[in-house]
């Protein structure tokens, strides 16, 4: 039983995240009709015009659960998925509590020869047969019971992130022609670190993370583990999941490793690379080449630069990322070495762009200003050397724009909510859409690019076969068929001076081909671990060639010739492990798929998915998660997000007590609403005085807070704007000696108007380089003006640059008026100086503080499996207050006249994590000295980064 009441103090903690809500991707536009299939193993939830492509899916999902049933036996469930076709993200996730799959399907610009639709299908229904899987019985179907379906999510906290996210990649690898597995692009990160002279990392490094070098994801290195451990164990997911609930072992997927294998996590890991080291070491193909690199070089970072174009002047411009900084637009200066930074971007990805002559195009995410499951994709344009940014569409849905030669057409690829695709034709000066180009065959189209003469438009092509290649000639309006699609894993094409080249992978590297009118594939470059993408001018091709430090700038003429043309599409080392043998071998029926029916919001508010046999109080466990009392507490989130909501009975100090709480997010504004109802009546008294109302009941507290966050994400800086309105209900009493009455029930009303204009962040960033943030507040008691005073807040801060990387400096100033006080005074919203009592309300209070910030360390430091270090941070600040009219709750002292209190000190602070858990900590101390009492003080910081159990098909 000690296992179980460790688990649910961590569920207390999760809960902890956000309130009563466990994950919530965000809404949908509140306009939206929405409909529903259900299936033998689904409920797919998907607006009313994602059209035909809903059965599409529905035949997908249980074509993949029937297909990962070899590999998940005996895994029987029934899952909710949510379709956001309005997002210009391709992505999925899975999540346990509330249990449901959500699907983002925008194929990208960056697919494999596997249609994106079934890759995304594969991937999350084995993560919803991987959580099916656990709590089947033993203890685990207890908490189960105890708590609902967060207890799967505890369950999966004791699984590593890689184990769930290699599995899946296994699966869209094994059960298709391609997948992850066989890309080289997705391994080179892990192959390139290990085939260098430090090697790979270690296991916990690579586990957390690091601020000081790159290092794989989690999807990669656990795919790796994963394939590696299913050639000698074809049951690896029961091997590492049986302990969970079944025995009472704190590390059970170690002990189900041990048991069938003899290894641990840990071991595993060193296995696998020192096993792929050798094989990586001993294929290397004699012709490969390690090319030049022509960007300048940094020390201690991981920078990269993306599509390379030569500018007329022989510099080269090139979209730059790296750890310390966002991504950007730099101008390379290869003869000098000087590197020229032109604009910051705002967000888009894949990381390629166009250029003609002195301009150059991209495609950039805006986000709507409400619904987080609806962005856009516009063009945007840049003359150099200006560098002046103008956007030239506005909600639309382009991606991949290419610029004509001339620099009058820009040829970019469309899709619709529906999921049909296009090329259309922009106008580069205005935007206006010159024509628009259906594909044969339903193709999803990738990468158009203009040929060298501008007669026509080259695009990588996928479909159910794979990847190809296919030109459009507008003049004549026909497409003509380059490559046909195969499995081959094509990555950019284009026709320069009536040559095909194009980018593809080949026997371990991705590297440029060309084809020279009806002549044979000949190839270009001879990359030892791959090319991202290419441009080509006078006769010269510059592209971006990986290195375990990033993608470097490297070139090569068109006319080169780096051996034969091995284009066969897969070997990848490692080879594949095989899929397991299904246990009924019997050719089941093809699944039925029922005709959409309306899906009604309104008959779906509730959805209670989790409960605790006790209460507990949100805000209270956030600093003590064993604050708990008897009682129950319900946990509801809708399909849709929309409406989240608990409710609670608690027993305490002899009271009985209940408690409500909604949070309504499916319109324009968000309405919050919390109810407690219990206890003793509140009365406002003189201590002198010993009469009590005649009708004393039960304590009332009610707050209904309405708001709006808007967003603006269009470029470089990131805007929130946020008017509330807070209404605060108590049905208190409150005595008035001049009257010899009590006033009864209290209404205070708070308006809010909140902005936030911040720089991009980069990984490496503790703050923002530059920002502005505005808070202010009026809060009133509109039906008791004369009883009660008013409050008025303002607050502002700025955000600056440091003088080194990821430092910052930034400054708050505020200012809070609640005079003068009459029956109620607030506790003051702005922060005393650091050091002093929380305890003094000061009825005028201004503020000033000042913090520089700095990253120290970088230190990647294990203690085995107890605690792995990350980074080491410090600040310097100082505090200025002044107060009037200050109450001393702690001493009972009033102080009538103005005060000056300041602080100033240092802390220094780590992050860090602890036995492997997914759970980033930060903690530390503060120290510093008081002026005004001539003392100094030193307290603790602490800090922790949960988030719920979420598992996605990463891009």
């Amino acid at each position: 039983m000690k296992k179980v009441i460790i688990m649910l103090i961590m569920s207390l903690l999760a809960l902890t995240r956000a309130g009563a809500q466990y994950y919530d991707t965000g809404q949908d536009p509140a306009s939206l009709r929405w409909m529903q299939i259900r299936t033998s193993h689904f409920r797919i939830i998907f607006p009313e015009d994602f059209g035909s492509e809903a059965r599409r899916y529905a035949t997908l999902l249980e074509d993949s659960y029937e297909r990962l049933s070899a590999i998940y036996p005996g895994v029987r469930t029934n899952v909710p998925v949510i379709i956001h076709n309005h997002s210009m993200q391709s992505n999925g996730y899975v999540s346990w509590a509330p249990r449901r799959m959500e699907l983002f399907p925008l194929p990208g610009q960056d697919n494999l020869p596997l249609h994106p639709a079934t890759q995304l299908a594969v991937h999350e229904t084995a993560h919803v047969l991987q959580l099916g899987s656990l709590n089947q019985e033993g203890l685990g179907r207890v908490l189960r019971w105890l708590t609902g379906e967060q207890a799967v999510a505890l369950s999966a906290v004791e699984i590593p992130l890689w184990a769930f996210e290699g599995e899946a990649v296994y699966a869209e690898t094994v059960t298709g022609l391609s997948g992850r597995g066989r890309s080289n692009a997705f391994i080179r990160g892990a192959r390139a670190l290990a085939t260098s002279p430090g090697g790979l990392y270690g296991y916990d490094k690579m586990l957390a993370g690091s601020y000081k070098n790159f290092t794989p994801d989690h999807y990669v290195f656990g795919y790796l583990m994963i394939n590696h451990l299913r050639r000698n164990d074809p049951d690896t997911w029961q091997t590492m999941t049986s302990g969970i609930f079944n025995s009472w072992y704190l590390n059970p997927v170690n002990a189900g490793l041990r048991n069938r294998s003899g290894l641990t996590k840990k071991r595993l890991y060193d296995s696998t690379f020192a096993s792929l080291e050798t094989l990586w070491n001993e294929y290397i193909p004699d012709d490969v080449r390690d090319y030049p690199s022509l960007n300048v070089p940094r020390r201690k970072d991981y920078i990269s630069h993306f599509t390379p174009h030569r500018l007329a002047d022989g510099k080269i411009i090139s979209l730059r990322t790296s750890m310390s900084d966002p991504s950007r637009f730099v101008i390379t200066d290869p003869i000098n070495g000087t590197e020229h930074n032109v604009t910051t971007t705002g967000y888009l990805y894949p990381y390629f762009f166009s250029c003609s002559d002195s301009t150059i195009v991209w495609a950039e995410q805006h986000p709507d200003i409400r619904w987080d499951n609806r962005d856009y994709s516009v063009i945007k344009r840049l003359n150099l050397p200006a560098g002046k940014v103008t956007q030239l569409t506005y909600k639309t849905r382009y991606a991949a724009p290419d610029l004509s030669p001339d620099g009058r057409t820009i040829a970019a690829v469309s899709t619709t909510p529906d999921m049909r695709y296009s090329l259309v034709f922009i106008d580069a000066y205005n935007g206006e859409v010159l024509m628009n180009v259906v594909p044969p065959d339903s193709l999803i189209l990738q990468r158009p690019a203009w040929s060298s003469d501008g007669s026509s438009v080259t695009v990588v092509t996928v479909s159910e076969k794979g990847e190809g290649i296919r030109t459009y000639r507008p003049t004549g309006k026909r497409w003509i068929t380059e490559k046909e699609e195969s499995v081959t894993d094509i990555v950019q094409a284009e026709i320069f001076n009536d040559t095909l080249f194009f980018l593809a992978q080949d026997d371990g590297s991705d590297n440029i081909y060309r084809i020279a009118g009806e002549g044979a594939v000949e190839r270009v470059t001879a990359s030892r671990y791959g090319i991202s993408g290419f441009s080509i001018r006078d006769g010269e091709l510059l592209f971006s060639d990986y290195t375990a430090a990033g993608f470097i700038i490297a070139s090569e003429k068109t006319s080169a010739t780096a051996g034969p043309a091995g284009v066969t599409g897969h070997a990848i080392i490692p080879a594949l492990a095989p899929l397991p043998s299904p246990a009924n071998e019997e050719d089941r029926p093809p699944a039925v798929i029922p005709d959409p029916v309306r899906y009604r919001k309104i008959g779906h508010l509730f959805n209670f998915h989790s409960w605790f046999p006790f209460y507990a109080d949100i805000d209270e466990i956030k600093s003590d998660p064993t604050a708990v009392r008897p009682g129950l507490t319900l946990l509801s989130q809708n399909h849709l997000s929309t409406l989240i909501s608990t409710a609670g009975y608690e027993y305490s100090g002899g009271n009985h007590y209940l408690h409500t709480g909604i949070r309504w997010k499916g319109w324009h504004p968000v309405i919050d609403a919390e109810m407690r109802w219990g206890g003793d009546q509140l009365v406002g008294r003189d201590t002198i005085e010993d009469t009590l109302p005649d009708d004393l009941g039960h304590d009332l507290n009610l707050s209904i807070n309405v708001y709006d966050q808007l967003w603006f994400a269009y470029g470089r800086f990131r805007q929130m704007i946020m008017p509330a309105v807070y209404f605060s209900y108590r049905n208190s009493y409150t005595f008035i000696p001049d009257e010899n009455r009590f006033d009864k029930d209290l209404l205070t009303v708070t308006g809010r108007f909140y902005f936030s204009n911040t720089f991009r962040m980069a990984y490496r960033d503790i703050n923002p380089r530059w920002g502005q943030v505005l808070d202010l507040r009026v809060t009133g008691t509109p039906w008791d003006p004369k009883l009660y005073n008013n409050r008025s807040y303002a607050r502002a801060t700025l955000f600056f640059p440091g003088l080194l990387h990821n430092h910052s400096f930034f400054v708050k100033a505020g200012w809070e008026n609640q005079s003068p006080a009459k029956k109620l005074i607030y506790r003051n919203s702005i922060p005393w100086p650091r050091g002093f009592d929380s305890n003094l309300i000061a009825e005028k209070l201004f503020s000033f503080s000042a913090d520089y910030t700095l990253p120290i360390l970088y230190p990647d430091l294990a203690a085995g499996s107890l605690l792995y270090i990350k980074r080491i941070r410090g600040s310097l600040f100082y505090d200025y207050s002044r107060g009037e009219r200050i109450n001393d709750y702690s001493d009972h002292i009033f102080t009538p006249g103005k005060e000056v209190y300041t602080s100033a000190g240092s802390e220094l602070l780590a992050d860090f994590y602890v036995l492997r858990f997914p759970f980033e900590i930060s903690a530390g101390i503060r120290a510093g000295y008081i002026p005004r009492e001539q003392r100094y003080f030193v307290n603790g910081a602490f800090s922790v980064n949960i988030y719920g159990t979420v598992l996605g098909r990463e891009r």
